[in-house]
């Protein structure tokens, strides 16, 4: 799933997800989580935990 979010597409002919699209795809994870934590933060301010 990481590596799907780092551009792999999985298919049977290309091979082991590496390093580097591991890499990209836990970047995109953490600004995901981010952004959610953004957003939240912004609909409940009082709640900024």
């Amino acid at each position: 799933m990481i590596g799907s979010l780092g551009g792999h597409l999985g298919r049977t002919s290309d091979g082991d997800v590496g390093i580097t699209v591991m890499w990209r795809g836990l970047m995109r994870l953490h600004e995901d989580v981010e952004m959610l934590r953004a957003h939240r933060f912004v609909l409940n301010p009082s709640n900024s935990s």
